[in-house]
């Protein structure tokens, strides 16, 4: 297990991160997170038990008692008190990144790792609106950036989630290009989407094989 470069694409020196390659174990887990995950397919404990074990090393660095980081009733992961935190995996690689609640002045943040092209064409109209559709159309490599695209909105997801509590779609969000950055700025009149601040960096990390994204989300101004 290694310090995940994740922290590059979140820029916040506060947050604390790992990533590993090696399938996970279900004897990693601790009860309450064995409970969670009993009864799935090996493939999914795999997942599971090494998003679980990179955050467990991340919570360790902070300096806290190793503990489990158990799924809430809504399935999100349920973090020590005074814990922000993301995990997220694909197959064969998983990661999470933790930071103390006090050092991120509110945010939320969200990382999420994709295999890079695994977005088809046939998924593009329940994933990214009209404008995002004509943007992967016209670009030189439709498959990085339909992943890109789609790693940032589940990125996104994460990390507003803890501040809302609010349900998102996809095409709720559009994901822009400026310049040589990526952003998220709102697609639809959502409610939810009025309880963060606009427009939210994105950062976006991608190799041959796998694309990362992290987002760090603020509260709108007095919903804090």
């Amino acid at each position: 297990m290694e310090a995940a470069a994740v922290l590059d694409v979140l820029g916040q020196p506060t947050v604390i991160g790992y990533q590993t390659t090696t399938e996970g174990e279900f004897g990693w887990l601790f009860p309450d997170e064995r409970s969670a995950i009993a009864g799935a397919s090996d493939r999914r404990i795999a997942e599971f038990a090494a998003g679980r074990a990179c955050a467990h090393a991340g919570l360790e660095a902070l300096g806290l008692e190793a503990v489990g980081v158990p799924r809430s009733d809504d399935r999100s992961p349920r973090w020590p008190t005074d814990i922000e935190g993301s995990i997220a995996h694909t197959d064969g690689k998983a990661m999470a990144v933790v930071a103390r609640r006090s050092d991120l002045g509110g945010a939320g943040i969200g990382i999420d790792v994709e295999q890079r092209g695994r977005v088809r064409p046939e998924l593009y109209r329940k994933l990214f609106t009209e404008e995002e559709i004509e943007m992967l159309a016209a670009g030189a490599d439709e498959g990085l950036e339909a992943t890109i695209r789609f790693s940032a909105k589940e990125a996104f997801y994460k990390a507003q989630y803890p501040l809302t509590g609010g349900w998102v779609s996809f095409t709720d969000v559009t994901v822009e290009v400026c310049g040589d950055s990526y952003r998220a700025v709102p697609a639809t009149s959502l409610p939810v989407l009025d309880e963060v601040q606009w427009p939210i960096a994105i950062g976006v990390c991608a190799d041959d094989e796998f694309v990362t994204t992290g987002v760090r989300v603020l509260a709108a101004p007095g919903r804090d």
